[in-house]
């Protein structure tokens, strides 16, 4: 059986690779995938563009299964009635509405689309608007922030400056593990010395392993081995920051979720 494989940054597919090859995407600001070009990026396979509720408003040549928001996961079914799969639920774009009732009605209206704005935001899981746990950050320097709300919610400012924040202290973290574990072989001595090794009855062993460590016992490398001190670093100190970061934000969106009426 064939197998495609997506490609994804942030949780946004970028490009596929099938039997024929790779495939990158062309976008339009809402995520919508407007060209497929192939992997020397001068020859397009698909050129479209989409009315505002999904239908096609011009296509050429052939796309795979991710045209309208594609991007976001927006799956064509070829079904007229529900032609777009979203996760948690199928929407319609011949009648521009969600084909099954909002998790959240009666907090929410039960199958209206994005309060029927869709050319402001997208709902990547189908359980927006305006509580959607389920929303998530997108950490992009200045353009950080949430996806899965729409700008209409009185809740989208909450949501977004907890990602603002988020994303900061993710970029710190991670800027932490590369300077502790980047190369500079001092530094790397320095975290093999302070730490130890990460043995699998450590619950971060499976995520941190990389290859070239990580033996069966927690295996030593040696103390200017900088693959060891990312190990160690992962183990002990960045995966433990990262999760409780996670966890912080879990608990803002929590709070944001509460204030769920839409902006007039």
């Amino acid at each position: 059986m064939p197998v495609t494989n997506y490609y994804t940054v942030d949780g946004q597919m970028i490009g596929y690779k099938d039997a024929s090859g790779r495939k990158d995407f062309l976008t339009d600001a809402l995520g919508s995938v407007t060209a497929e070009v192939d992997q020397t990026g001068a020859t397009k396979t698909f050129d479209g563009r989409y009315k505002p509720y999904g239908g096609d408003l011009s296509s050429t040549g052939t796309r795979g299964s991710y045209g309208w928001v594609g991007t976001w996961g927006y799956r064509e079914t070829g079904l007229a009635a529900s032609s777009h799969y979203v996760r948690a639920r199928h929407y319609s774009r011949v009648a521009a509405i969600w084909t099954t009732i909002d998790p959240n009605w009666p907090d929410e209206q039960p199958y209206n689309y994005l309060s029927s704005n869709p050319v402001l935001t997208v709902d990547p899981t189908g359980l927006g608007p305006c509580d959607n746990r389920n929303a998530y950050c997108r950490c992009n320097g200045k353009k950080s922030g949430i996806i899965g709300i729409p700008k209409t919610c009185a809740s989208y400012k909450c949501y977004t400056e907890t990602c603002v924040k988020y994303c900061i202290a993710r970029d710190k973290i991670n800027d932490e593990f590369d300077h502790w574990t980047g190369g500079a072989i001092p530094n790397c001595i320095i975290v093999n010395r302070s730490l130890s090794p990460c043995k699998p009855s450590n619950p971060n062993y499976e995520r941190c392993h990389v290859e070239g460590g990580n033996g069966p016992g927690g295996q030593l490398l040696g103390s200017g081995c900088c693959i060891e001190a990312g190990i160690r670093m992962c183990c002990w100190v960045t995966q433990p920051k990262l999760d409780l970061l996670e966890w912080w934000r879990r608990k803002e969106f929590s709070e944001c979720g509460k204030t769920k009426t839409s902006k007039p």
